[in-house]
């Protein structure tokens, strides 16, 4: 039979007291980092869209995306655009979005800086079949179209009361300094 020294008790109950009062065996968690809030999406309320054309028989124009409120928000993605009537019904015009000028990136926008993006149609006349007539652009940042009025800039009055569409395609948001060309 193996017996223990009588030694080892009384020195094995010192080591675990001294254990015990000293110092911790644990190791403290580093501090976690504090992260960043989430920005806010952007909401309609908070935006201002001019829709600007530079040419008389341009297809294509530039919307400007501004962020009106005093705090910093986030669009991304597509802003949804409706060609309305001037009894403010929507008209039957088909939309695509396009990766242009490029892929969708988060743009944050703090108060008074702006987004932009391109906006191509194909234009029809009045009597063709599947030819949308209006007066009011429409965007939403969201997808249920129940957006805001943009301003119109550079239409001709003659084409700013009757914008004929047939179909669009929506560009990309991005941010200030990214060339938006006509694609």
């Amino acid at each position: 039979m193996n017996r223990v020294p009588r030694i080892a008790i009384p020195a094995l109950a010192a080591l675990t007291l001294l254990n015990a009062c000293g110092r911790s065996t644990t190791t403290a968690e580093p501090a976690a980092t504090p992260t960043p809030a989430a920005v806010t999406p952007c909401a309609n309320a908070d935006l201002g869209v001019t829709v600007t054309v530079e040419e008389e028989d341009s297809t294509f124009a530039l919307m400007s995306v501004l962020n009106k409120s005093t705090g910093t928000c986030a669009v991304a993605g597509w802003l949804t655009v409706t060609l309305l009537t001037a009894g403010k019904q929507a008209t039957k015009v088909g939309s695509t979005r396009v990766d242009e000028p490029g892929p969708s990136t988060e743009v944050v926008l703090r108060a008074g800086e702006a987004a932009s993006a391109g906006l191509r149609w194909t234009a029809c006349v009045k009597a063709d079949e599947g030819c949308g007539v209006g007066n009011i652009v429409r965007y939403d940042v969201g997808l249920s179209g129940a957006g805001r009025t943009a301003e119109l800039a550079g239409f001709p009055t003659s084409k700013k009361n009757n914008i004929a569409w047939k179909e669009l395609q929506i560009g990309t948001l991005q941010p200030a300094g990214v060339t938006i060309g006509a694609w």
